[in-house]
């Protein structure tokens, strides 16, 4: 999943999207997307 969120990045999506996608990950179900979806969104507020 890292790999989509980097190829996003790489093409241009904006920080809205990339938020509006993990907004998303955060509210599906199951811990993986949860824990994925809050360390990309770290990721986002560092830059």
């Amino acid at each position: 999943m890292k790999k989509h969120f980097a190829a996003a990045k790489s093409h241009g999506a904006t920080d809205a999207e990339l938020r509006e996608a993990i907004a998303y990950g955060a509210i599906a179900p199951g811990g993986r997307a949860k824990n994925f979806a809050l360390d990309m969104l770290a990721e986002i507020e560092k830059e």
